[in-house]
């Protein structure tokens, strides 16, 4: 890639991307609820052992094309406030086996979706 240039990606292989280099670098959930130290004072600040992590997301921000709601007429009209529609987003509404289980693979026990 050249000064200047932007490199394509879509949004499910930045997550992907970021997730792999979390978890890398011991970010991830696990990592951290499962940390053993020996000094007491670091203990007190270690997530206890059922200690629920999780990650959220709304319909509207993952489905995308949704023509019944409001926003996506907001989308379409002239003069709209929207910089660009949200055309597919990341298509949850088809692949959400896949998403929850990338989600699971993070260590992540829960997860709310809100439509």
């Amino acid at each position: 890639m050249r000064d200047g240039e932007v490199s394509s990606m879509t949004r499910r292989e930045l997550l992907r991307s970021a997730s792999i280099t979390a978890a890398a670098l011991g970010l991830g959930p696990l990592a951290m609820a499962r940390q053993d130290t020996a000094d007491a004072a670091e203990k007190s600040k270690a997530f206890p052992e059922k200690f629920v992590w999780g990650c959220a997301t709304a319909g509207y921000q993952v489905e995308g094309n949704n023509i019944n709601t409001d926003l996506w007429l907001m989308e379409h009209l002239p003069g709209t406030i929207f910089k660009e529609p949200s055309g597919d987003a990341c298509d949850h509404y088809h692949l959400y086996p896949q998403d929850i289980a990338m989600v699971a693979d993070l260590g992540f026990n829960t997860f709310r979706f809100f439509n």
